[in-house]
């Protein structure tokens, strides 16, 4: 298996990170396995919850695999359309941290899948109670049927034999509240790690891709916008009355640095809460101050 091909499946593009030094590829790759054992650890608990209900294989397996790739594939939309934009500085790329975004979308369902997660550790202690509420529901059962002189089939029996209550299971779990939140809590920390150790160990080969990203990204979007500007250019200056128009902006076509007033008259002295506001240099051209 290639070094780049985790990070590939997480939506790296593989261009890019063939470019990058052996070094940031192997931390990019310890990132990317990270968020897959992240991915699975969120999926088990929903496959195991599902079992409990339906008592279907297929089933358990369709849901684990379903939040697994759903997960999967927000992680691949962060990577692919985030990161550090085009219209950046270069020392705003080189600042670059990742979103939080997505982290907090996935601890929240951490905290969330954390509760079904916790239910194989305690299998022996939750059977006492959910044995005493499945009898008392068969007894509750009897006795209607007793009272309304009804012939019993014996399907709702089997229906409540078959049960795992998994509702009285997650309740009786807080019944002891601070176990409960203390394996949340490590559960929550098991599936942020991939978030924690990106952040902490592997920023600066985070920083490589997003830069080389960035500048490969300027590269195309300043050809493709000068193409077409020349294009239009060409076009018309087929008409006699066509007079090009002064630039605005010092770094077309990403518009971030102006270069004379737009909305301001030109000799209009500025106030100083403008001055405050736009300190830059349009000010110094537009009028005496």
């Amino acid at each position: 298996m290639r070094e780049h091909s985790l990070p590939v499946l997480l939506g790296y593009d593989p261009l890019l990170l063939e470019r990058l030094p052996a070094t940031h590829q192997r931390q990019l790759s310890r990132v990317a396995e990270a968020w897959l054992l992240s991915c699975l650890l969120l999926a088990s608990p929903l496959a195991y919850a599902v079992w409990l209900v339906e008592h279907s294989p297929w089933m358990a397996a369709l849901a684990g695999v379903g939040s697994f790739l759903l997960v999967l594939n927000m992680l691949r939309l962060v990577a692919a359309g985030a990161g550090a934009a085009p219209h950046f500085t270069r020392a705003q790329v080189q600042a670059y941290r990742p979103a939080l975004g997505a982290t907090i979308l996935i601890g929240m369902l951490a905290l969330l899948f954390a509760q079904p997660a916790q239910l194989p550790l305690w299998t022996q202690t939750l059977a006492q109670p959910v044995a005493a509420h499945r009898q008392q529901m068969v007894a509750e059962h009897e006795r209607s049927i007793a009272a309304l002189g009804l012939d019993d089939t014996g399907d709702y029996r089997a229906k409540l034999l078959r049960c795992e209550f998994l509702v009285l299971r997650l309740t009786t779990l807080w019944q002891h509240p601070g176990r409960a939140a203390r394996l949340t809590a490590v559960y929550l920390l098991l599936v942020l790690l991939p978030a924690l150790g990106a952040r902490m160990f592997a920023l600066d080969s985070l920083r490589a891709y997003e830069l080389l990203r960035w500048q490969t990204s300027r590269r195309a979007i300043a050809r493709e916008a000068h193409a077409t500007t020349r294009t239009v250019q060409s076009l018309l200056a087929a008409y006699p009355d066509y007079r090009p128009q002064a630039a605005h902006w010092a770094d077309p076509p990403f518009d971030t640095r102006v270069v004379s007033p737009l909305l301001l008259p030109a000799r209009r002295a500025p106030t100083a809460a403008a001055k405050k506001r736009w300190p830059g240099a349009w000010f110094r051209r537009g009028g005496a101050a």
